[in-house]
């Protein structure tokens, strides 16, 4: 990874934090499906208004062009998001952040392994499997604390 990813991923992991605080703290006044909704309103407004500045003219251009699967695909993706937008956030306010976070991260990463592995054809090397096996010990760790 080069310099810049460093830095971007840092500058991620800081706002990333933020904004898992800052759900918290509101979660706690709020019920959980309220918050999904404003949450969502925000953020979709947000994007809209980044890829507008960006695409410009463009904005069109992107809609015009992708192909019936392309669309159906991207409904698909959607579903998953609204699925995993409620569940998250109904975690986030029944659960601690400190260990709902890394047990989140982990368990997507293993995911992300099996799948790449399974439908991607990606190779198991040495440092992946030690880096997997690491996550899973930290992982059962986090879930069995008592």
């Amino acid at each position: 990874m080069d310099k810049l990813s460093l830095i971007i991923v840092l500058i991620f992991s800081i706002v990333s934090s933020v904004t898992w605080i800052l759900r918290k703290k509101i979660l706690n006044n709020i019920p959980f499906v309220q918050f999904v909704v404003i949450e969502t309103f925000f953020v979709t407004l947000g994007v809209v208004l980044v890829a507008a500045y960006l695409l410009k003219s463009d904005m069109l251009y992107v809609y015009k062009h992708i192909t019936y699967e392309e669309s159906i695909y991207m409904m698909f993706v959607g579903a998953l998001i609204t699925c995993s937008l409620f569940s998250i956030r109904y975690l986030m306010k029944h659960e601690d952040i400190s260990s709902l976070y890394p047990i989140l991260s982990g368990s997507k990463m293993l995911m992300i392994v099996l799948a790449g592995i399974i439908f991607l054809n990606e190779k198991m090397t040495i440092q992946k499997a030690i880096g997997t096996g690491s996550v899973l010990l930290g992982l059962s760790l986090l879930v069995n604390k008592k």
